[in-house]
């Protein structure tokens, strides 16, 4: 696995006979405002997607403490299904341009409340994100 900026690329190989590359679009946040000081894990395949196929996401979270110490995968699931929608829509359906997405109001039409309502339920839900995600820390 190979940690950048906006994407993880992940590698699989079997000696000399096969080998896959896949990159998968990723949010990468340094937590500890020092700069990425990991751009590189390595995973048993097969323990991995196991864990993933037991997370009921369509997001994880990857908690690195430091190399060669283990890694916890979380699933962001700790939201409601509206707060967890608006999330999804105003910060990961963003193409790289800006473009995609959903505006405040877009989803205030919606879901029939004002601009500023949502953007209130957007805060605390980060909020929520930030306090579940610290706790692994």
């Amino acid at each position: 696995m190979v940690i950048a900026d906006d994407h993880i690329t992940l590698e699989a190989a079997t000696g000399d006979q096969a080998q896959a590359v896949e990159a998968v679009e990723a949010t990468v946040v340094d937590e500890t405002g020092n700069g990425l000081s990991l751009t590189a894990a390595g995973f048993n395949p097969h323990y991995l997607l196991d864990a993933l196929n037991a997370l009921d996401t369509p997001y994880v979270n990857f908690a690195f403490t430091a190399p060669g110490k283990p890694c916890l995968l979380t699933a962001l699931n700790e939201l409601d299904p509206r707060s967890r929608r608006i999330v999804e829509e105003r910060w990961l359906k963003v193409n790289d341009d800006g473009s995609g997405g959903m505006t405040l109001h877009d989803l205030a039409d919606e879901y029939k409340v004002s601009a500023e309502r949502i953007r209130q339920i957007e805060v605390a839900a980060m909020k929520k994100m930030k306090k579940t995600l610290a706790a692994y820390a």
